[in-house]
Parts: C-alpha cells; structure tokens; sequence
C-alpha cells in the first residue's frame, strides 16, 4: 500500500477514479466545498490530490496549504475512502512531502471521530459554525 500524490495535470484523468470516495467528504462540509470547486483547485495546485493504492485506490486525501503569520501549514482538508485503519499511517507520505515544501505544521479538519485514530496528532481547536444568510438568500 503506498500514497501517490496527483500532480496537478493529471487531476482531470484521475478525477473519475477518486469522486465516489471524495463524495461523502464533500457533503460533510455542508456546501462549503463542492466538486468542482475541489477538482478546480487540485488543477490549479491550490490543493493537493493524494490517492492511497493497494492495487486500486483505497482511499483520497486532499490537502491545502496555507500560512499564518508565524507558520506555514499543511491542512488535510478531505478525506474519503475504505478501511481508513489499514491505511492511515501512510499518512506520513504526506507529513514528508509538507516537510520538504516547508511546512511547519500538519493540521486535520475532520470529524470527531478522526480523534481515536489518529493518535500522534492532539486536539488543537474546537470549530464552531452559525449561519448568517438564511437558506432562501443563498446563491
């Protein structure tokens, strides 16, 4: 099992072998984030587009990096696919990668449940969300 990062030109060829896994990620941000809006920007290298391969693609993880006035950070930002306690500490592909491109930090937003596996990472921030538009004004 190894962790394949998609360069951004091949995002477009990728795209049909990891949407179903991204799917369900895509949902849980509650209209944040659309598919295309992640597809564009994996194109663009805004974000990044990782598969995890045990013969087929087992599972995606999209990241994003970004910087704060002291850090540079690395936010996994996605992530969908089966069996995640098989294949998460291939995560560390990843960490490398951010390393190498100068990052100082990893970060996962995701839910709750991601606290029991991934135990090498701590508990940061607690985000919590209001809506300030009803549902009728939205585009």
């Amino acid at each position: 099992m190894k962790v394949v990062a998609v360069k951004a030109g091949d995002v477009t060829a990728a795209w049909p072998f990891v949407r179903e896994l991204l799917k369900p990620a895509i949902a849980a941000t509650n209209g944040k984030i659309t598919e295309k809006d992640v597809m564009l920007d994996c194109m663009d290298d805004f974000m990044q587009l990782w598969t995890v391969v045990d013969k087929e693609i087992v599972a995606v993880v999209v990241t994003q990096i970004y910087n704060t006035p002291q850090k540079k950070i690395c936010r996994v930002i996605l992530c969908g696919g089966n069996g995640v306690e098989k294949w998460w500490r291939r995560l560390s592909a990843v960490e490398k990668w951010a390393k190498a491109v100068g990052c100082d930090l990893m970060q996962i937003v995701g839910r709750p449940g991601w606290e029991r596996i991934l135990e090498q990472y701590n508990k940061a921030d607690v985000v919590l969300e209001k809506e300030l538009w009803p549902l009728a004004k939205k585009k």
